[in-house]
């Protein structure tokens, strides 16, 4: 699986102290959920092997071996490629366009060639609760789709028959589970009670 962006390339400092070192992550998450490196252990370090290609520089690795290999011609972006142990590929496509079915977001996905759609429309407004702002729309029936600046944290099956897109504001420290996965109990009790009033 290759992943490949054209953002800033990083510096040995953050693909080393950063990117490679466990529970660091150098993007000041204060107030927010994450922040351990779990998403690295789970993307690189659990994986068979991983290459990182940015810059003038090149890391491969397996799991928290891995060497650096610098002056490579320049690279602008990031290219990160996993082999993955087992045959993932159909259930990886199908997550993938899911995600980024339930996405709002400016930029372009391009997958195996193709570019996503990234546009779920917000829908109507239906209610501001606490945590975030309720919306419908008639994309999908039976889904709900929680999202933080547009870029999915989760989504599931619903009882609705519409779409129910929720906009989370404030601190995301106070609003989901540690995984990110789900919304801490009493907003996950607000938000059902709502679905179930307006279904």
């Amino acid at each position: 699986v290759s992943f490949e962006n054209d953002g800033a390339p990083m510096n040995e400092d953050t693909l080393v102290n950063k990117l490679l070192a466990i529970g660091e992550s150098g993007k000041g998450f204060v107030g927010t959920v994450g922040g351990f490196g779990k998403a690295k252990l789970l993307l690189l370090f659990c994986h068979k092997s991983y290459t990182v290609r940015t810059g003038t520089l090149e890391i491969n690795g397996c799991g928290g071996d891995y060497t650096i290999t610098r002056d490579l011609p320049y690279f602008h972006g990031t290219k990160t490629t996993v082999l993955v142990e087992g045959d993932y590929k159909n259930k990886f496509e199908s997550k993938t366009r899911d995600f980024c079915e339930c996405m709002q977001w400016g930029g372009t996905v391009t997958f195996n060639g193709e570019i996503l759609e990234c546009s779920l429309s917000k829908g109507k407004p239906r209610r501001q609760l606490s945590f975030g702002t309720v919306y419908t729309n008639k994309s999908f029936s039976n889904r709900l789709v929680v999202r933080a600046n547009g870029i999915p944290m989760f989504y599931h099956y619903t009882s609705m028959d519409r779409c129910v897109v929720v906009e989370l504001t404030g601190s995301s420290v106070d609003v989901l589970t540690s995984n990110r996965d789900g919304l801490l109990y009493t907003h996950r009790s607000t938000l059902d009670n709502f679905i179930a009033e307006l279904t």
